[in-house]
Parts: structure tokens; C-alpha cells; sequence
């Protein structure tokens, strides 16, 4: 099975006045919805309804009943794209998509950023079987933002610390950062500087690293057509061999097949 045909795009939108309300269960596939503005009334089976107040995500997943969208014809901004296909089982196995109905919408702690993620994913309304290996980047990414947790009322500068180093880390992947150092400036031990770290990304901090320069290499391929070399050097790993180990670990298929399986030179 080709790398990326393992998704099946059914269908997506952006539809800033909506005013629609559904009823129903999803029996083999899952959606994303994401309210920009406005409130949408929510729930699954015989909970009680909730008002999602934008910005806000939730998701559908095959098994239970969900209702959600307006009853009184107010109008709110939705976004929402439905897919299926094995990588989705993938996605929840790793917890990635979380198919729990008490768990099942997240508020949106960066909204311009998501609804930006959004619109590539559904591709403003073209078809969307088009560009698959972006979209499906772009949903990870999606669903990623789902799981980072926000930052909570009040956060001091220890927090602001450890999110601006975040930041830094994906804007500059390449950089050899010194954790120890970083723990000082935060103000923390440097064991408990990986576990605030973990805490903020899921991942301690040289695992966060890896990531991020995978990724980065990862949308290098898929957008241009320098050399293996070159782009492992831009992301920091400049052992071709130590990167394509990496590569392969993360992706599942060394760095060349990966671009030859999304149709590049």
C-alpha cells in the first residue's frame, strides 16, 4: 500500500455562517469540527448538552450518537473535515484521536494558528484528494494542538520561559540546545525541567528535538527537491546515515522512499 493512501478524504469545509444542526451517529468514520465563533450546543448519547463557546474543537468517531449545532438558528463559523482509513486506527491507538465521548471537544488555546491548519487541511474547499501527503500532515498537526494543553490563567514567567523555548525549538530545529542551561534560566533543577518540559509537550525535551527535526526534514521533502544530505544538515542531523535512522524510526520507511511515495523527484 503506497505511504499515503492510507487515508480516505470524505469530505470538508469551511462554512462561516452556519447554522445547521446534527443528529446522528457516525458508523465508520470519524470527523474534526472546529467552531471559530459563535456557541454550538453539544452532546453525546443522553448527557446533558453543553454550550461550546468558539474558539473550540470537537470530533466524531463511529459508535456513539452526537448532536451538535445550533437550535435557534444562530449562526456560527464551522470548519470540519471526515476521514477514514487505517492511519486513523493508528492515530487512535496512540491516543493522538481520543474516542472517548466524555473527552470528545477541546478548547483552542492558538485559534488564528487552527484555523489556519484548517484551511489547508480541507484546502478551501477543493477536492480533497488532492495533495494527500499535506493534508494528512496537516491533520496530524491538527490533532496535535489538540492534545498540547493551554496555558493556564495566570501563568508565570517560568511557564512564558518554557513556551518561548517551544517556539524557538520549532522555528529553529537545527540548534544544539543545551537543556541544563535552559533549566537554570527557567529557575529549575534540571530533572525537573524535563518533567515541566514533558508536561507542556508530551515528550521530554531531546525527544521534542528529534521530533521537530524529523518533521522539519519531512516537510523539506515533500516541498522541495534539494538532496537528502542537505536537508539533514538544515534540520540538524548532518550524519545522512544517524538521520535516515532517525527518519525511518519516526515515519516508518527511510527519508528517500518517503519522497518518492509522495510523487516528488
Amino acid at each position: 500500500m503506497p505511504f499515503f493512501d492510507d487515508v480516505e478524504w470524505i469530505s470538508g469545509a469551511h462554512l462561516p455562517q452556519c447554522t445547521a444542526w446534527v443528529d446522528k451517529a457516525f458508523p465508520n468514520y470519524y470527523c474534526l469540527n472546529y467552531a471559530h465563533r459563535g456557541v454550538v450546543q453539544w452532546r453525546t448519547g443522553r448527557r446533558a448538552f453543553l454550550a461550546l463557546k468558539a474558539p473550540v474543537a470537537w470530533w466524531t468517531f463511529p459508535g456513539p450518537r452526537f448532536q451538535y449545532g445550533s437550535r435557534n438558528g444562530v449562526a456560527w463559523d464551522h470548519y470540519f473535515v471526515c476521514f477514514r482509513g487505517p492511519r486513523i486506527a493508528k492515530f487512535v491507538k496512540e491516543g493522538l484521536l481520543v474516542c472517548d465521548p466524555r473527552q470528545a471537544w477541546a478548547r483552542i488555546h492558538d485559534p488564528a494558528a487552527f484555523s489556519r491548519g484548517f484551511e489547508a487541511v480541507i484546502g478551501s474547499g477543493q477536492d480533497l484528494t488532492r495533495f494527500p501527503q499535506r493534508r494528512i500532515h496537516g491533520l496530524e498537526n491538527l490533532l496535535l494542538h489538540l492534545t498540547e494543553p493551554p496555558a493556564p490563567s495566570g501563568t508565570g514567567e517560568r511557564e512564558q520561559r518554557l513556551r518561548r523555548l517551544v517556539d524557538e525549538i520549532r522555528r529553529a530545529p537545527a540548534t544544539n540546545w543545551d537543556f541544563g542551561a535552559e533549566a537554570r534560566q527557567v529557575g529549575v533543577s534540571t530533572p525537573h525541567f524535563h518533567r515541566l518540559f514533558r508536561g507542556l509537550t508530551g515528550l521530554p525535551p531531546q525527544q521534542f528535538v528529534i521530533r521537530t527535526r524529523v518533521e522539519a526534514a519531512a516537510r523539506h521533502l515533500l516541498t522541495g527537491d534539494s538532496p537528502l544530505k542537505s536537508i539533514a544538515g538544515t534540520v540538524g542531523c548532518p550524519d545522512i546515515y544517524y538521520f535516515s535512522r532517525l527518519f525511518r524510526r519516526h515515519f516508518g520507511m527511510p527519508p528517500g522512499r518517503y519522497r518518492r511515495e509522495a510523487g516528488l523527484p
